[in-house]
C-alpha cells in the first residue's frame, strides 16, 4: 500500500533489474495517489507527544540503540502507510483486497520490550526512573495503531472482513546484541467481520491457516494439498 502512495517500494518492487523508478511508483503518479503526500513533511509532532510526553530526554543507559529514535521512525511510518491505505480506499472503493503491513509495532517492542515487562529480567531490569517513564510506550504505541485501524476500516463505509496477523510474538531476552525484546513463537490472528462469527474462546490458529481463509473469504476454493484450513470452516 505505501509503494501506490509513493512512501516505498519493496511490496511491488519486481523481481528483476528495474531501471529508473520503479514501476509502482510511476503507476501511483499517473493514478494521482501522490499528490496528498510529501516526503519533506516533518514527524507529526502531536503523534510523538502523545506516545512519549518527555520525548527530548536523555536516550536510557541500558539501550544499546536509541530507543526513541526507533520511535519516532515507526511511529512516522506507520502514520504514513495507514494514511496512504485510507487515501488508497477513497481512489479505489471497489478493490476487492487490500493488504497492509504496518511493522512498527515489532520496532516498538524490540526497544521497549524491557520497560514494559521490567520483573521479567530479573537483576538485570532497568533503572526504576526509565521503568516509570517508558513503560507506557508499548500500551500507547498500540492504542495508536488499534485508533489508526479503525480509522482505515470506518474508510470502508461497512465493516468489511479483516484479519490481522502478526509474523511472531514477543518475550525477554537479556542476550541478544541490540534488543531486550525479541522473537517467541506464539504471535497472533485476529478475524472479524460479516464472514466471522463471534467466538466466546481463542482458536488455535497456524500460519498456514491464512491463505486458506483468505480465498475462502472472497469465494474461492482451496488447491489440492495447501496446508491449513480456513477458519470459516471450523
Amino acid at each position: 500500500v505505501s509503494s501506490w502512495a509513493g512512501r516505498d517500494t519493496w511490496q511491488l518492487a519486481r523481481a528483476g533489474p528495474a531501471r529508473g523508478q520503479d514501476i509502482a511508483s510511476a503507476a501511483a503518479r499517473r493514478a494521482g495517489l501522490l499528490e496528498p503526500f510529501s516526503d519533506d513533511e516533518p514527524p507529526d509532532a502531536r503523534l510523538l507527544a502523545e506516545l512519549l510526553p518527555r520525548f527530548e530526554r536523555p536516550a536510557p543507559a541500558d539501550a544499546v540503540v536509541n530507543p526513541f529514535s526507533v520511535l519516532r521512525i515507526a511511529a512516522e511510518n506507520e502514520r504514513r502507510t495507514l494514511e496512504a491505505a485510507e487515501r488508497l480506499i477513497h481512489v479505489r472503493p471497489a478493490l476487492p483486497f487490500l493488504a497492509v503491513y504496518v511493522p512498527g509495532f515489532d520496532k516498538v517492542c524490540h526497544a521497549f520490550w524491557q520497560y514494559r515487562f521490567p520483573e521479567a529480567y530479573g537483576d538485570r531490569r532497568p533503572a526504576a526512573e526509565d521503568i516509570a517513564e517508558l513503560g507506557p510506550v508499548v500500551d500507547r504505541y498500540l492504542a495508536f495503531v488499534d485508533r489508526s485501524l479503525g480509522h482505515l476500516i470506518a474508510a470502508y463505509g461497512e465493516m468489511p472482513n479483516v484479519i490481522v496477523v502478526s509474523d511472531h510474538g514477543f518475550e525477554a531476552n537479556t542476550t541478544h546484541p541490540m534488543w531486550r525484546g525479541w522473537h517467541s513463537a506464539r504471535g497472533i490472528a485476529i478475524a472479524a467481520g460479516p464472514s466471522f462469527g463471534h467466538r466466546d474462546a481463542p482458536l488455535p490458529v497456524s500460519y498456514y491457516d491464512v491463505v486458506p481463509t483468505v480465498m475462502d473469504v472472497m469465494g474461492f476454493a482451496a488447491p489440492d494439498g495447501m496446508r491449513g484450513s480456513s477458519l470459516l470452516r471450523r
